[in-house]
């Protein structure tokens, strides 16, 4: 249960975190320097056993179904988001 595999096209860091109930959260972040690139990033998380994310990104919080078990984030360099997968009613 929890992210299966995934995807980017540049240089982007996921970490995996765990609370006290075995919850994973990740934080994903394309790390390029914003004053040298201007190119996004696109990256896929592909999950087992969910299917939504609550998403905080851009100092805002939001939950998205998935689809395909995946869920699909565009990051500006140097930004990134921690996306938690849940199961939505």
């Amino acid at each position: 249960k929890g992210l299966t595999s995934y995807s980017v096209n540049r240089n982007t860091l996921i970490g995996c975190f765990e609370d006290n109930n075995e919850q994973s959260a990740y934080v994903v972040m394309y790390y390029a320097d914003p004053k040298t690139t201007n190119n996004t990033d696109t990256v896929t998380l592909k999950f087992n056993g969910y299917n939504g994310v609550i998403v905080f990104q851009n100092g805002q919080k939001h939950a998205y179904r998935l689809t395909n078990n995946s869920y699909e984030l565009t990051l500006s360099p140097g930004c990134g988001a921690f996306v938690i997968p849940i199961n939505l009613q």
